[in-house]
């Protein structure tokens, strides 16, 4: 008799899923009808994409492939966004050297974009910030050769300059949201990726270094009396005891698969869709605009995906046969 599993996903992408629709959800309901507020999926998303910097630019084994894995992230990251801020510019008929240049975030908290700019700026920035330190030749081999450990002291360092530098200067108007001020939220993915990593995996030292990391790093990035610090600590705690998630069926499993791999879109997009659904829907109510953007930033999202892929096998050269001629397939 044949049995049928339940079918199983890494929970690191059914965290990104959870994290990218939450981000959604809390600027869906952007009048604030909630005293605790709905954010936190921004800094494990940050989180996220620290631990996987340090999956596959870390452990390249060279400060310059290390500056190449920074600028290839970057190049990644600016690219979709410039694209979406020029048609912005072009949309609205407004024009702003400073988002255009992606340092507007030093400036003001408002945004010409139809894109959330802070966040792709200060992540540039923090890229930019890195790929000077690892062009120094002591801090790259203290991270190279020792990950962990000096990951650990960045973190330290970073903590401490989110906990000191708005004393010195008040950047309340900005909202804090500056590469030095979110600088520790990134090189926490490096301690959480670093503390799972063989030997720490062989015990539970590292999980529970990597918990600790994350609890104490919540409560000096963000103010305790917002939803930030427990969604940190929740997500993180998930990622690091449960790292496979079973899932009620193919269907939700197919789901959670297809948001986890749009996060980046999702997240480019939303924000004009639900400018959108604002404009243009008689039922105001911020569950449907999640609803709206979401599922308007999948579909999107699935056929550029396979426009693209259809575009790369009409353009890929066809097999040629030992005699020149076009090879035929077989059925």
């Amino acid at each position: 008799m044949r049995v049928h599993s339940e079918p199983v996903i890494p929970a690191e992408v059914l965290l990104r899923a959870i994290s990218i629709l939450a981000v959604v959800f809390n600027h869906a309901h952007a009048n604030g009808d909630a005293p605790f507020g709905y954010g936190g999926g921004m800094t494990f998303l940050m989180l996220l994409s620290g631990l996987n910097f340090a999956r596959f630019s870390l452990q390249r084994g060279s400060a310059r492939e290390v500056r190449h894995g920074l600028v290839s992230l970057g190049l990644r990251i600016l690219v979709p966004c410039l694209a979406i801020v020029l048609a912005s510019f072009a949309l609205k008929r407004e024009f702003d050297w400073a988002e255009l240049l992606f340092v507007s975030d030093w400036f003001t908290p408002l945004h010409v974009s139809l894109l959330i700019t802070w966040y792709p700026q200060v992540l540039l920035q923090i890229l930019l910030i890195l790929y000077l330190l690892f062009s120094v030749e002591g801090f790259a081999r203290a991270i190279l050769t020792r990950p962990l450990a000096s990951s650990v002291a960045l973190l330290v360092v970073a903590l401490l300059v989110r906990a000191t530098f708005p004393m010195l200067w008040d950047t309340s108007p900005l909202k804090h949201r500056l590469p030095h001020l979110f600088l520790w939220n990134f090189v926490l993915g490096w301690v959480v990726f670093f503390s799972l990593r063989k030997p720490q995996a062989g015990s539970r030292r590292g999980a529970w270094l990597a918990i600790a990391c994350t609890a104490v790093s919540a409560f000096v990035g963000w103010p305790a009396d917002r939803p930030q610090p427990y969604w940190l600590i929740a997500a993180t705690s998930i990622l690091v005891f449960v790292p496979r998630v079973r899932l009620p069926g193919v269907v939700v499993w197919r789901a959670v698969s297809i948001v986890g791999q749009a996060t980046f879109a999702i997240f480019l997009l939303h924000p004009s869709l639900l400018r959108a659904y604002r404009a243009l829907s008689p039922w105001p109510a911020p569950e449907i605009a999640w609803l709206f953007a979401v599922t308007g930033c999948v579909a999107l999202w699935l056929l550029w995906t396979s426009l693209t892929r259809a575009y790369r096998t009409v353009s890929r050269p066809q097999a040629v046969s030992w005699a020149g001629s076009p090879s035929s397939s077989l059925s």
